[in-house]
């Protein structure tokens, strides 16, 4: 998933959203995809972008984002995958893994800081658990 103005989809410079298979996706539907992708809630998202929540509801209730926005939701977006990128290499397992395995957490829960915990302290064993377990098998008990 990322946010960018180099795609055909892009009119007058404006940025997309596009998901993982490269597909544009609508506004609504692609703030909030980004925004559980991050898992974050409406209101840790909107204080990550400097604005209010009701600005985020809106967006993802149909609003047209500026480009202010979409901008800084793609900053966003590309901290937390170079963040994924360095677990991942830090621990031998892919970003995919990492990423999949954070998706496991609630909105609110800072899920890549879970994710790296849990790592440092189960060393590369829990690497290997990302990839043939669940965050429950590597935790040893619930994470929700």
């Amino acid at each position: 998933m990322k946010i960018t103005c180099d795609h055909k989809a892009s009119i007058r410079g404006r940025p997309v959203i596009l998901n993982d298979a490269g597909i544009p996706m609508n506004y609504a539907s692609g703030i909030a995809a980004v925004r559980k992708k991050l898992g974050l809630t409406q209101v840790q998202l909107a204080a990550a972008l400097g604005m209010s929540a009701r600005t985020v509801e809106h967006c993802e209730s149909g609003r047209t984002p500026g480009p202010g926005l979409l901008n800084a939701l793609g900053g966003l977006l590309n901290r937390h995958h170079v963040r994924s990128e360095r677990l991942a290499k830090s621990y031998g397992v892919t970003v995919s893994v990492v990423e999949n395995w954070a998706k496991n957490f609630r909105p609110g829960v800072n899920a890549l800081s879970t994710v790296e915990e849990i790592l440092k302290q189960r060393g590369q064993a829990s690497g290997r658990a990302l990839v043939t377990g669940s965050p429950k098998d590597a935790l040893g008990k619930s994470i929700a």
